[in-house]
């Protein structure tokens, strides 16, 4: 694929957090990781996408023959999903404009932070993220580590992250 990397190349921000959830999808190590482990994570965590938008990402973000990306082709498949790459990055409008992931990008985004947000009360405290990352089989962190993460994008300092942290965080 022409200039994936380049345009994907994680911001030294969220480079630890992107690989970490790599390197968990990454069940045998070596390196690459494909569709269906993707899909399966975002089960997981409550969150789905159909297999024709997840096979036009693993295309846009350069899967092999097998159908595996590699950890910068991940980076391109997380940002879209998340919410990342709509209308703020060089690779956000590869794929065609009738895409449903292009016009739900802002809805994929909210469906996201409705599956950190679990009391639904419009704020995800440190105890939500955690239990979330258990969910998807991050044990290690202890809540302590979940503290920090939300103090890195709690702008208004109240100890919580909105929708409108969670959606900056996410650019």
């Amino acid at each position: 694929m022409k200039g994936v990397a380049a345009a994907t190349s994680p911001s030294p921000c969220h480079l630890h957090e992107e690989r970490a959830i790599f390197e968990h999808f990454d069940h045998n190590k070596d390196g690459k990781i494909s569709g269906e482990e993707i899909l399966s994570k975002l089960h997981c965590m409550g969150l789905s996408i159909s297999h024709d938008e997840l096979n036009k990402l693993m295309i846009k973000s350069g899967a092999n023959a097998d159908g595996l990306i590699n950890f910068d082709g991940f980076v391109t498949v997380y940002r879209d999903l998340m919410g990342r790459s709509h209308g703020g990055s060089a690779s956000g409008n590869d794929i065609a404009p009738d895409s449903e992931l292009e016009g739900g990008a802002d809805e994929s985004l909210k469906e996201a932070f409705r599956v950190f947000d679990a009391d639904g009360n419009g704020l995800i405290s440190a105890q939500e993220l955690h239990d979330a990352l258990k969910s998807i089989g991050f044990e290690g962190r202890k809540l302590s580590d979940c503290v920090n993460m939300i103090k890195r994008v709690d702008s208004d300092g109240n100890g919580h992250v909105d929708y409108e942290e969670f959606k900056a965080m996410m650019k």
